[in-house]
């Protein structure tokens, strides 16, 4: 869903009345480098960018750098555009924190600054780091959250992608690209890509997506772990389905349904424990996936440790008999998820 911020960040844009400071972060890594380029695009002529532009990415940039380049003088244009382009925030320390503080306040008049955050699991409810910096930044500035959209709002995005790009797909086959890949746009443009280059100048259709995408399990499970919770027994079957269609191995739908629970379990205990994030990560190993972490911590308070702990004794069994029996692994797992919805067994 499109939010005010965001409308008001494009009528910036249109406008050509732009702050002194944007600081872009959310869901979707893809609108957050769009919407820079077009500040950047508006502000400075590729003619200009030479004296004009400066970017630090990720962990290269130095704060020395950043607090110089800021204060500095455009030439022969009106503005200076400085971008910190996918910071870690969750890695900088409270005195890196605070030394952006003080850039902020000492941006020239001349000068706009565009700091991304492109990790899309990191949000003000989890990062106070990043809270912070968008306090500071919306005294002179404009802090965006690009959420997670609709399926009909990506449907346009796509659909303008692909004619910009010179290609042509109906309706009915972007609905059907979203529904087997997924709601990441990042994911989505990428499959996008590869059927654009394939298909040419001709129509796209759904044979096309069939032949080139991939599903993406790992979200796909983690939507069809929250239905099962939540009893949405249709939206489990659709993604059930989806990945059966695509000769996903049972092994692999089972064993990504499982480490969706085996999170929320860990969590749910260490939280009940009086036990926070960083003693969770310590204590278990998700280094590169703490994504996993904050994903269970958001969703866990709405789940009993008793549903959760039937729900991973259900799987164990399902894992059991795949292994020692003859039984359909197919029909297995389509019995484990109906009886987890019930919270018995069957």
């Amino acid at each position: 869903m499109i939010s005010n911020k965001e409308n008001m960040l494009y009528k910036h844009i249109q406008q050509k009345k732009f702050s002194s400071c944007y600081v872009l972060y959310g869901k979707e890594p893809f609108l957050i480098k769009d919407a820079a380029h077009k500040i950047i695009n508006e502000l400075v002529p590729d003619s200009a960018r030479g004296f004009n532009y400066n970017k630090f990415s990720g962990d290269e940039m130095s704060l020395d750098d950043v607090e110089d380049v800021v204060q500095m003088v455009p030439v022969l244009n009106d503005k200076r555009v400085v971008v910190l382009d996918g910071i870690p925030i969750d890695k900088f320390l409270k005195k890196d924190i605070d030394r952006l503080k003080e850039i902020l306040d000492k941006i020239s008049e001349t000068t706009v600054l565009i700091i991304t955050v492109t990790d899309p699991d990191i949000t003000i409810k989890n990062s106070s780091k990043l809270k912070q910096l968008i306090t500071v930044c919306e005294k002179n500035g404009l802090a965006v959250d690009f959420g997670v959209r609709s399926t009909g709002e990506l449907a346009k995005i796509l659909s303008k992608y692909v004619g910009d790009k010179g290609g042509n797909i109906n309706k009915s086959s972007l609905y059907f690209l979203i529904e087997r890949c997924g709601l990441s746009l990042d994911f989505l443009m990428i499959q996008l890509d590869k059927i654009l280059a394939f298909a040419g100048d001709r129509e796209i259709n759904k044979d096309d997506i069939l032949l080139l995408t991939e599903i993406n399990i790992e979200n796909s499970v983690f939507d069809m772990t929250k239905h099962i919770l939540q009893g949405n027994i249709k939206n489990v079957i659709i993604i059930l389905n989806n990945l059966f269609k695509t000769q996903t191995s049972p092994v692999v739908i089972l064993g990504a349904v499982n480490m969706c629970f085996i999170d929320l379990y860990r969590v749910k205990c260490m939280q009940l424990a009086g036990e926070n994030e960083r003693a969770i990560l310590d204590f278990y190993s998700y280094k590169g996936k703490e994504f996993r972490i904050r994903n269970a911590l958001r969703d866990c308070s709405r789940y009993s440790i008793t549903k959760l702990r039937k729900c991973i004794l259900e799987l164990s069994d399902v894992d059991f008999k795949m292994k020692t029996t003859g039984l359909d692994p197919k029909i297995l797992i389509e019995k484990a998820i109906f009886s987890m919805m019930q919270g018995v067994k069957l």
